[in-house]
């Protein structure tokens, strides 16, 4: 068996694995992940889901999160943060008859499961702002068969997670210079303004016929030509 990478720093203390890491799961489809779903334990949606999703379905952005998604504020980031709806009785709104609606373009959240994963730095050197992700496995408590074996890899590769690796890097960094944004507003009222620019900004100036990339990094230098000479605050960031 092919040995974890550890990583730790402070209060991370994750065991990752390769994605060629070799491990028991194979989904049923048996639709119990969702329902009875715990507000706690909604996944939270990137561009990446909202544009996705939006695309197989043939709707805009600003239709899509009307039709499909809550909205609440971040308690530490400050930032808009989306998820899917859920109907009364605690199942996503995704789900008909017994299973995902929209299974190919399913969340990332929900298409990773059982992985994890974070996004690290490269390099140590400040002047580097290459990221990679890293993958580690979550406990899972469902009807899923663990006779049969699988990767990280077969996973990403089975979603096309990978294609989009490069568009979650770059709305990290927007997500993140709008939290930095968030916590040095001076007043209420500043804050407010900049919760719904940033809500804009994060997930409905989108169109879903041109790439994503260029998009967020177009939004991203947006908000950074009208915040000029913010300076960046990790503590901002805890």
């Amino acid at each position: 068996m092919k040995k974890h990478y550890e990583y730790k720093e402070g209060t991370i203390d994750q065991k990752f694995i390769p994605k060629d890491f070799k491990f028991g799961y194979h989904c049923e489809h048996c639709g119990e992940c969702c329902r009875h779903i715990q507000a706690a334990d909604k996944a939270l949606l990137s561009v990446i889901d909202v544009y996705r999703l939006a695309k197989s379905m043939g709707l805009s952005h600003n239709d899509f999160i009307a039709k499909y998604c809550d909205m609440v504020p971040g308690s530490r980031s400050m930032l808009p943060l989306l998820t899917l709806k859920t109907r009364m009785d605690g199942s996503c709104i995704l789900l008909k008859s017994g299973s995902c609606s929209a299974y190919e373009n399913k969340p990332l959240a929900c298409s990773l499961f059982p992985l994890g994963r974070m996004l690290f730095k490269v390099d140590d050197d400040p002047k580097d702002d290459r990221m990679d992700f890293r993958y580690f496995l979550k406990e899972f408590d469902c009807k899923a068969t663990t006779e049969e074996q699988t990767s990280a890899q077969e996973i990403l590769d089975e979603f096309g997670i990978e294609e989009y690796d490069e568009c979650m890097k770059v709305y990290t960094r927007l997500a993140n210079f709008s939290t930095q944004l968030m916590h040095n507003a001076k007043s209420d009222n500043e804050r407010k303004e900049l919760f719904m620019l940033i809500f804009f900004l994060l997930f409905v100036k989108y169109e879903i016929n041109i790439d994503l990339q260029p998009q967020i990094e177009m939004n991203l230098a947006y908000l950074q030509s009208i915040y000029k000479g913010q300076a960046f605050d990790k503590a901002s960031m805890n």
